[in-house]
C-alpha cells in the first residue's frame, strides 16, 4: 500500500492557482480539478514516488479545494481547519503575491524538468481542450502511430517525431489514405484534430528542435477543437469503397456478402501473410494457426461439424474419405473445404468463438474482383480441361429414372459442367453442384450463376440452356431420400438408416465407436436380411446427415424432444424476446424446462444449445453462452440486473429476482449482486437488495452527512455506521418518509455508496478515506487509549457498534486483572521465573486447565490480586515456560489450558482430543461436551468439530491399548 504524503508548498501553490483560474472564469471547477489531479499525479510519478489510485485523485482534491476556498474567503472550514502549509500558503498568496509567484513558477519549472516530448505536449494540450476531449484525442494517437509505422510514413514513434515534413505526411495519410479512412471512419474527425494539435505545438516550439527540417504548414482558420466538435459522422458514400479493387475488411459481427472477392492479406495476432490465392487457402491458413495455438480445442472437433449442424467439418484421414473436398491442415487432421466464401467466414467466426479469440486479433483484408467478361470459347476450354465429374451422378440418376433422351441428358450435363467450371474460376460464393442432392440448388442459386459478372451473357440461348439444365438438376436434387457421399461414390438411400436409428438408437449413436459400428451392422442384417455393403466412413457420413452431433453421440432431432415440448420451448423464447429481453442464457433456459426435459434426450444446457442451433430457422442468434434476439447483441448480466433493480425502484427478495430474471443463471445474478464489484447493490436485510440509484439524497443532506462523519473522525478517528443512522433519523425524519422501506442497514450502506469517494466504509466502521479501520482496530484503539476501563464500557461500545467484543484485540493492548476490570498493559509487574515455578507445582503433566488452579498462595506478588483472569492473561502474553491453548477469550469465564511449551500440543483440537482420550468417560457427544465444560476446557456445551474430535480420541485410545 502506498504511503500517504502530505501536501507541500509547491502542490499547494498549484492548487491555489487552479482555484484562482476558476474564480476568474478561465476554467470550470470540474476542469480545473481534473487538470490539477493529472498534473500532481504525473509530478509524483516523475519524482519516483509510489502512488495508488487515491493519491491526489479528483475526489481528494475536491476536499482540499473546499478547504482552500474556505481559507481564501475566510470562511469557517467545513471539513477541518486545514493544515499549516495550507494556511501559510494562503496567507502568502494574500499578503505577498511576488513571493507566491516565485514558488508557483518554481513548481512549474520542476514539472518541466526532464520531461519527455510527449509529457510536455500533453501538458500543453490540457490547456487547450477539456479533460474529456483530451482523453478522446489521446486515445487516437496510438492508432495513428501504428498505421504510419506500418506503411513506413514514420520511422520512429509519433511523439519522438518533430520533423514537420514528416508530420505533414502523417496528416496527409489521415486525410487521404483509403485503407486508413475505411478502418477508422468513425474516428476520422478526432484523428484529424489530434494530429493538427500536435503539428501546431511542434511548429510553435520549432526552435527547440532546430536540427529538424522546417516545412510550412498552413493552419486553416478552423481550429482543431472547432473541427473536432463538428459532425463526426463520416459520410458513408465518401468513406466506402466504390472501386472494385479497393480493400475492405471482414466483419465477423455483421453478415456480409463476400462473393466475387479476392484475398489481400491475413493478420493473425500481428503475423502478416499475403499472396493468399483464394478463400480456401485462407481457411486452411487460419486452421493451421488455431491448431498451433489451441490444439486441444481443435482436436476436440474431430468427427464433428463446426457449429454442431450438418456434415462433419474436421476429421482424421479415415473420416476424410467421406468429405467432398478434404484438405490437410495438421498431423492427420483434415478440413472440408467444399464451402462458399460466406460459409468459410462463418466457420472461421465459430472457430474463433470456440477458441475464445477476440475478433480484433484476426484481420482479413479483401478486395472486389475487377469486372471481366470471358468468351464462350474461353469457357468451353475451361470445361474441356476441367476435372469435374458432375455428370456421373446427374447423368446416372436421369438414366435410372428413364427421363429424356440420352443425348439431351448429356447436353444437360455439359451445361452444368460449364456452370461449375465458371463458379470454380470466379469463386462467386455458390457451392459446387456435385454433391448437392440436398435440395439446396434452387432457382436463386441458378440466377446467381448467370448474373455473375464475367458470365458469357453475349448469347441469349446459352443462358436459356443453362437455366433448363439447372432446373432439371434441381428437380433431381429435391428427392430428399438421396445424398451424394463423394464424387466417385454411389447415391445412398437414407430411409433405412433413419428407421434403424429410430428403433435401436433412441439414446444416440456413438459416431466414432468401432463397437457401435459393429452393432449397427448386426441390427441392419437382422432387420433387412442382408449385410450392409457400405464402408464405415460412408455409414458415418450417412448417419451424420440425419442427426445432431453432441460430443461423440449423434441423435435424431425428432427423437431428442417431442413436438409439444419443442413448441413450448420455442414459444417461451419468442415470448422472452417480445418482452424486450436481449438474451437468454442456455443454463437458465435449461433450468426453466428441466422438468419437461426428463425422459427426453436433452440432459444438460450444452445439449440444449446444440439442439437449438440445429433447429434454428433464423428466429434467434446462437452465441457461446446465450441466445440473442439480434446478431449485434452484447450481454452483460450485471447490466441487466442493474437495469431491472433501478426500474423496480424498491428492495426485492433474491428469490423474486431469480424468478423475474429467469433467463439469467442464478450464479450470474449472485455474482452481480454479491461479487467483488457489487457495491452499487445494497443489502436492505437478509436476502433483500436494492440498487443505490433509487435512493436520492439532496446535496444539503450529503453535506450534512459529511459534516457528521468528519466531526466524529476528528474526535475519535472513526464513526459507527449505526451511530450515523441514528443521528440522521433524528435530524432528517423526511428521509424515512421518502423511503419507508429503508432499514438501518440499507440506509447505512446506501450512504456508504454515495460517499465512497469521500470516506472509507469498512463493515460498520467509517473512517478517513484510504485509512480503513476494522472492528479489531476500534477495540484495540479503545484499549490503548484507556489507562483503566471496565467490562461494562466494552459492552457499551459493543452495543453502539452492534458487534461482538473483539477480546483478542483488547487483551493484546491491555491487562485484564479481574472479571470486570482492565488496566493499561504497562502496569503489568510479573516476576516471570517465580510465577512459572509456581505453576510448575500444579502442572505435573503436559497441561493443566486454568480452573484447576484455585489457590495462589505460592504465586509472587504481581501488583494485583491473583485470579483466573489475571492467570489467563499472564500465560497468554508473558510466560516463558507455558502457553495458553483455548477456544478464545470471553466475557464471563477464563477457560482453556496452561500447556508446557515443550509439549506437542499446539492447537485446541489437539488439546481436547488428548483430554478425552485420557479420560474414562464414554466417548459420545453429550458426555464429551459435559466433561469438557465441567473441567474448564469449554465455557458452553458446544463445539463445532466435536464429532471429528471424538473419532480421533477413540483412535488414540485404541492405539494406547
Amino acid at each position: 500500500m502506498a504511503i500517504r504524503i502530505p501536501w507541500d508548498k509547491y502542490e499547494t501553490a498549484l492548487l491555489i492557482e487552479a482555484y484562482q483560474k476558476y474564480e476568474a472564469g478561465e476554467m470550470t471547477k470540474k476542469d480545473a480539478i481534473s487538470c490539477l489531479s493529472y498534473a500532481l499525479r504525473e509530478r509524483a510519478v516523475k519524482n519516483g514516488l509510489e502512488i495508488d489510485p487515491i493519491f491526489r485523485n479528483e475526489n481528494g482534491i475536491i476536499m482540499q479545494w473546499s478547504i482552500i476556498s474556505d481559507l481564501i474567503n475566510k470562511n469557517k472550514c467545513r471539513l477541518h481547519g486545514g493544515s499549516k502549509i495550507f494556511k501559510d500558503m494562503v496567507e502568502l498568496y494574500q499578503s505577498n503575491k511576488n513571493e507566491f509567484q516565485k514558488i508557483l513558477m518554481e513548481a512549474k519549472k520542476m514539472d518541466e524538468c526532464d520531461s519527455t516530448i510527449e509529457e510536455r505536449y500533453l501538458a500543453w494540450l490540457s490547456t487547450q481542450v477539456s479533460p474529456a476531449q483530451m482523453s478522446e484525442l489521446y486515445l487516437t494517437y496510438s492508432e495513428i502511430e501504428a498505421f504510419c509505422l506500418y506503411i513506413k510514413i514514420l520511422s520512429k514513434p509519433l511523439f519522438e517525431t518533430t520533423n514537420l515534413h514528416r508530420l505533414t505526411k502523417v496528416k496527409q495519410t489521415i486525410d487521404s489514405n483509403r485503407i486508413f479512412r475505411f478502418k477508422h471512419k468513425k474516428q476520422l474527425k478526432k484523428m484529424a484534430a489530434a494530429i493538427k494539435y500536435y503539428y501546431l505545438w511542434v511548429s510553435e516550439n520549432q526552435e527547440v528542435y532546430s536540427n529538424e527540417d522546417y516545412v510550412d504548414f498552413k493552419v486553416t482558420s478552423v481550429t482543431p477543437v472547432q473541427e473536432f466538435h463538428q459532425d463526426t459522422v463520416v459520410n458513408d458514400t465518401e468513406s466506402s469503397f466504390n472501386n472494385n479493387d479497393e480493400i475492405s475488411f471482414v466483419d465477423f459481427r455483421n453478415a456480409n456478402s463476400y462473393s466475387f472477392t479476392h484475398i489481400e492479406y491475413l493478420d493473425y495476432f500481428g503475423k502478416h501473410t499475403s499472396l493468399i490465392k483464394n478463400w480456401t487457402q485462407l481457411y486452411l491458413l487460419v486452421l493451421k494457426h488455431l491448431n498451433n495455438d489451441y490444439p486441444e480445442i481443435i482436436l476436440s472437433l474431430c468427427g464433428k461439424s463446426i457449429g454442431n449442424r450438418g456434415r462433419v467439418d474436421i476429421s482424421n484421414m479415415e473420416g476424410s474419405k467421406a468429405m467432398v473436398s478434404p484438405k490437410e491442415f495438421g498431423n492427420n487432421m483434415y478440413i472440408e473445404t467444399n464451402l462458399s466464401v460466406t460459409n468459410i467466414i462463418e466457420k472461421i467466426r465459430l472457430l474463433l468463438d470456440m477458441c475464445k479469440v477476440e475478433y480484433e486479433n484476426i484481420v482479413i483484408a479483401y478486395s472486389n474482383k475487377k469486372s471481366q467478361v470471358i468468351s464462350s470459347a474461353e469457357l468451353n476450354y475451361a470445361v474441356q480441361n476441367s476435372n469435374t465429374l458432375i455428370g456421373t451422378t446427374f447423368y446416372d440418376t436421369k438414366k435410372e429414372k428413364q427421363e429424356n433422351d440420352p443425348v439431351i441428358n448429356r447436353n444437360y450435363v455439359s451445361e452444368m459442367n460449364r456452370g461449375e467450371s465458371f463458379t470454380n474460376t470466379y469463386d462467386n460464393g455458390i457451392r459446387q453442384y456435385d454433391g448437392l442432392f440436398d435440395s439446396r440448388m434452387d432457382e436463386h442459386s441458378n440466377d446467381a450463376v448467370f448474373h455473375t459478372q464475367g458470365y458469357p451473357v453475349d448469347q441469349y440461348l446459352q443462358q436459356r440452356h443453362f437455366r433448363v439444365a439447372a432446373n432439371n438438376y434441381g428437380n433431381c436434387a429435391k428427392d430428399k431420400s438421396y445424398i451424394t457421399i463423394s464424387r466417385n461414390e454411389k447415391i445412398i438411400d437414407l430411409a433405412p438408416y433413419k428407421k434403424l436409428l429410430i428403433e435401436e438408437y433412441q439414446k444416440g449413436f456413438r459416431v466414432q465407436s468401432a463397437l457401435e459400428m459393429k452393432r449397427f451392422r448386426n441390427f441392419w442384417k437382422k432387420k433387412y436380411g442382408s449385410e450392409l455393403a457400405e464402408d464405415d466412413a460412408s455409414i458415418r457420413n450417412a448417419i451424420t446427415q440425419l442427426t445432431i452431433q453432441y460430443k461423440d453421440h449423434a441423435y435424431l432431432p425428432e427423437e431428442m424432444l417431442d413436438t409439444r415440448i419443442k413448441d413450448s420451448l420455442l414459444e417461451y423464447i419468442s415470448r422472452c424476446f417480445s418482452k424486450g429481453k436481449k438474451a437468454i442464457y442456455y443454463d437458465a433456459l435449461y433450468k426453466e424446462f428441466e422438468n419437461d426435459f426428463r425422459g427426453q434426450r436433452i440432459n444438460n444446457h450444452d445439449m440444449l444449445k446444440t439442439y437449438l442451433a440445429y433447429i434454428n430457422e433464423g428466429n434467434y442468434f446462437i452465441n457461446r453462452c446465450y441466445l440473442a434476439s439480434d446478431q449485434n447483441v452484447e450481454v452483460d448480466p450485471t447490466d441487466e440486473v442493474r437495469d431491472y433493480l433501478i426500474s423496480y425502484g424498491a428492495p426485492i427478495p433474491m428469490d423474486a429476482l431469480y424468478d423475474v430474471l429467469s433467463h439469467i443463471p442464478m450464479d450470474k445474478i449472485n455474482w452481480a449482486v454479491y461479487g467483488s464489484n457489487s457495491d452499487e447493490f445494497i443489502r436492505n436485510q437478509k436476502g433483500e437488495y436494492f440498487h443505490a440509484d433509487i435512493i436520492d439524497f439532496t446535496p444539503s443532506e450529503l453535506d450534512s452527512f459529511t459534516d457528521l462523519i468528519q466531526q466524529a473522525i476528528n474526535e475519535k478517528c472513526f464513526m459507527g455506521g449505526n451511530e450515523l443512522v441514528r443521528l440522521i433519523e433524528v435530524k432528517y425524519p423526511s428521509i424515512k418518509e421518502r423511503y419507508p422501506f429503508l432499514t438501518p442497514l440499507g440506509m447505512r450502506d446506501a450512504i456508504g455508496y454515495k460517499l465512497r469517494e469521500v470516506f472509507s466504509f469498512k463493515g460498520k466502521i467509517i473512517s478517513a478515506l484510504g485509512q480503513d479501520i476494522s472492528m479489531t482496530d476500534v477495540f484495540a484503539d479503545f484499549a490503548k487509549s484507556h489507562e483503566h476501563f471496565t467490562l461494562e464500557q466494552l459492552n457499551t461500545l459493543k452495543n453502539e457498534l452492534e458487534t461482538p467484543i473483539y477480546f483478542s484485540a483488547v487483551y493484546a493492548n491491555s491487562l485484564r486483572i479481574s472479571r470486570d476490570t482492565f488496566v493499561s498493559k504497562n502496569q503489568a509487574n510479573f516476576d516471570i521465573n517465580e510465577t512459572d515455578e509456581a505453576i510448575d507445582r500444579f502442572c505435573t503433566g503436559d497441561y493443566i486447565t486454568i480452573s484447576e488452579i484455585r489457590h495462589y498462595g505460592s504465586f509472587p506478588y504481581a501488583g494485583f490480586p491473583w485470579n483466573s483472569y489475571l492467570l489467563e492473561h499472564y500465560v497468554s502474553d508473558f510466560s516463558k515456560k507455558y502457553k495458553l491453548v483455548h477456544s478464545g477469550f470471553n466475557a464471563k469465564s477464563a477457560v482453556g489450558a496452561i500447556v508446557k511449551r515443550t509439549s506437542k500440543i499446539e492447537v485446541f483440537g489437539e488439546l481436547i482430543t488428548t483430554a478425552l482420550a485420557d479420560s474414562t468417560i464414554n466417548l459420545n457427544k453429550d458426555d464429551a461436551l459435559q466433561y469438557l465444560c465441567e473441567n474448564g476446557f469449554l465455557a458452553r456445551r458446544s463445539y463445532g468439530d466435536i464429532d471429528k474430535i471424538l473419532d480421533r480420541a477413540s483412535m488414540l485410545r485404541r492405539q494406547r491399548g
